[in-house]
């Protein structure tokens, strides 16, 4: 082989190599913003769940009188 065509596919070489680094450090950042929107995405679902609960299996829950607005019997 043609000393030229070493060094050739020797800078080829570095180049590809240079390209995989640089796609896996890209690739463990998207990783990670994934897995936190994963978690907020949790959150959000378990939020959800708990204000559909509270809409559609109302329970009889403990009023303070004093928080009610006052009531007068007027037309």
């Amino acid at each position: 082989m043609d000393s030229s065509n070493v060094l050739t596919a020797l800078e080829e070489l570095e180049k590809w190599r240079a390209r995989r680094v640089k796609i896996e450090k890209r690739l463990v950042a998207i990783r990670r913003e994934r897995w936190a929107m994963e978690r907020e995405l949790e959150a959000v679902g378990q939020r959800l769940s708990g204000l559909a609960g509270a809409l559609f299996r109302p329970e009889e829950r403990g009023v303070d009188a004093h928080l009610l607005p006052p009531f007068r019997f007027e037309r």
